[in-house]
Parts: structure tokens; sequence; C-alpha cells
């Protein structure tokens, strides 16, 4: 079994969901988006692109946007 992980930054995170940042923030303080890494310590955040894309198919039929 050889499955790769990608590292997605802020940016990524932002390309792939459509979502603002602001509105990104928001649904992290509320516990409704998740929450990311960080690289050993530093505050360069990250998510996996299975993360991120698993959150978007558990969120298409709910409005997570207010």
């Amino acid at each position: 079994m050889n499955e790769s992980i990608t590292a997605l930054r802020f940016k990524d995170v932002v390309e792939k969901t459509k979502l603002s940042q602001s509105t990104i923030y928001r649904l992290i303080e509320e516990g409704k988006f998740p929450k990311g890494g960080n690289y050993y310590g530093s505050r360069m955040r990250f998510w996996t692109d299975q993360e991120i894309s698993e959150w978007i198919l558990s969120n298409l039929h709910q409005e997570v946007v207010r």
C-alpha cells in the first residue's frame, strides 16, 4: 500500500473549497471546519487534501455559509 499524502496550505484550501478566508476562519472557530495542523510547531498551517475533500463531500447538502 503506497498512499501519498498531499498537504494543502491555506491558499490551496481557499481555492479548493471556493470559500473566503474569513469564512474558513469563522467555520474553524465554530468547529464546523477542520483545524488542520502545524509543521513542527511553526505558524505554517496545513491540511491534507483528503480531509478537505471529505469535508466538502460531507457538507454538500448543508448550508455552512450564513
